[in-house]
């Protein structure tokens, strides 16, 4: 190994250490299954906007995002659109709700809002499903990076990066993943934001990176691709997919349930979009920069890690990679909880051991983290597709699943569980559909999968009984005062 190498390895190995710390410190804090997965619902403002703005960002940002607007340029940008859509809907009308009702986890919530314990099920299987897509691009990620700049085999490097955020969040519960999240926020965005200005140094300027972009093809400093008919259809597809498979990811407005307080849980949420702005405009510039430097990459998913061992001291290039690193886990740990948390306390729990004491439902849910690791690592070494393509299925699939049930069932009062197990499955096989069909007519999967769901929630539930009195009172009663 040469010594800019041998430098990045010692960086990242002291990362990595830093991370299993913090997870031993927090399993202190573990007394309780609220402690685990909620962490108390204790974390103040800047912790839970910290975690929830790690959580949103993954490899699929860092490495697929960055590989995309490598190959189609500032039209690519519309995409923030989503990003910010998603933000505000969840800031304006769902953390809140959430916060104020007080559940431990999402099915917890469904189950509560729909009267029956078994609409759980839907849920359960989706997250588990869904979530080992989700881990194993997380895995995926880590392991193109190291294997791009350390030269480690890639099978090696995934398989580090899985033990080290399996050992730390099955350590810490949500405590760990938090008080992470925060650090991993802070380091992985201030140091994207930080290298953005010696890259538009390298290639001249922000101008002259546009000038040279046009020179290698006029489309990249296009503010969109094709007619404009076409570009508005793009915009409004990713608005669809992003800003509701966004909100609607269990890993992320799980955020809310762990916050202080409703106020917590909603400012938070907000303040991100400004951390989002500043995160994702500095990656098109690394984008473009790269572009501009090494415009013949055969992956496009390594054009950041790329720009890094070519463009910074060792020192600082160890510390960029461990950011991005930083970046990856603080998701991969977000949805990793979750898993546990589902097989733990809703299938276990509520359906196998309802007395199983607070011990138990956190040894099963760390032997459920360990092995979802385990087999979302299996998967990453297969590399079975592209990153942000699996992000991509994985957030229209529980989108289309998740969003109208959550959105209507929080500010309609006639929504029935019948509706909403409709509306759940409707939507969810829809959107699968689409894709095996190979998205008819060009449309993304879940525009016909929310489409479908928003339908049967409300012609079935208009065929069905009306909630009991209990369950409306609790959501659109005195007691709701959420956004009053």
């Amino acid at each position: 190994m040469d010594n800019v190498r041998l430098i990045y390895t010692i960086v990242l190995v002291c990362y990595l250490l830093f991370m299993l710390i913090i997870g031993y410190i927090t399993s202190k804090k573990i007394t309780s299954e609220e402690s685990f997965f909620v962490a108390d619902r204790s974390l103040g403002l800047i912790v839970s906007l910290g975690t929830f703005a790690a959580t949103f960002v993954s490899s699929s940002s860092v490495i697929g995002y960055v590989g995309w607007l490598y190959s189609v340029g500032w039209s690519g940008m519309w995409s923030i659109g989503g990003t910010l859509l998603s933000v505000a809907i969840g800031s304006l009308f769902i953390m809140g709700k959430l916060r104020e009702y007080g559940e431990t986890t999402i099915p917890d919530v469904f189950a509560a809002r729909y009267y029956d314990k078994k609409i759980k099920i839907i849920p359960i299987l989706l997250i588990l499903l869904m979530y080992i897509v989700f881990i194993t691009v997380e895995i995926m990620g880590a392991g193109k990076v190291l294997n791009s700049i350390l030269g480690m085999n890639y099978n090696v490097a995934v398989i580090i990066t899985a033990a080290v955020f399996v050992l730390y969040t099955m350590s810490g519960g949500m405590y760990a993943v938090a008080w992470t999240d925060l650090f991993q926020a802070i380091m992985g965005s201030g140091f994207v934001l930080a290298s953005i200005f010696v890259a538009l140094n390298r290639v001249g300027g922000f101008t002259q990176m546009n000038i040279k972009l046009a020179q290698i093809d006029p489309s990249l400093v296009s503010p969109i691709t094709g007619s404009v008919s076409t570009a508005v259809i793009f915009i409004m597809r990713n608005h669809l997919v992003w800003g509701t498979g966004n909100i609607s990811q269990p890993a992320v407005i799980v955020r809310a349930l762990s916050a202080k307080d409703v106020k917590t849980a909603k400012i938070s949420t907000a303040w991100s979009g400004i951390v989002f702005v500043l995160f994702y405009f500095s990656l098109m510039i690394i984008a473009g920069t790269s572009k501009i430097l090494y415009p013949n990459l055969e992956d496009v998913d390594l054009a950041f890690p790329v720009l890094i061992q070519n463009l910074y001291p060792p020192i600082i290039g160890g510390l960029l990679i461990s950011s991005i690193i930083a970046l990856i886990m603080s998701t991969a740990d977000s949805v990793l909880l979750v898993v546990g948390s589902t097989i733990s306390k809703d299938l276990y729990k509520d359906f196998i051991k309802p007395h199983a004491s607070v011990e138990e439902i956190v040894k099963i849910s760390r032997i459920a983290i360990i092995g979802v690791g385990i087999v979302s690592c299996l998967f990453a070494l297969s590399k079975p597709a592209p990153i942000l393509q699996l992000q991509i299925f994985n957030y229209s699939t529980i989108g289309a699943a998740f969003f109208i049930p959550m959105i209507v069932g929080f500010y309609w009062k006639r929504a029935t569980r019948e509706g909403a197990m409709a509306s759940m499955v409707g939507g969810a096989l829809t959107n699968l559909l689409w894709y095996w069909l190979k998205k008819p007519w060009g449309l993304d999967p879940i525009i016909p999968g929310l489409a479908v769901g928003l339908v049967l929630i409300y012609v079935v539930s208009i065929l069905t009984p009306a909630p009991p009195d209990k369950v409306t009172e609790r959501f659109f009663g005195k007691a709701s005062e959420v956004l009053k």
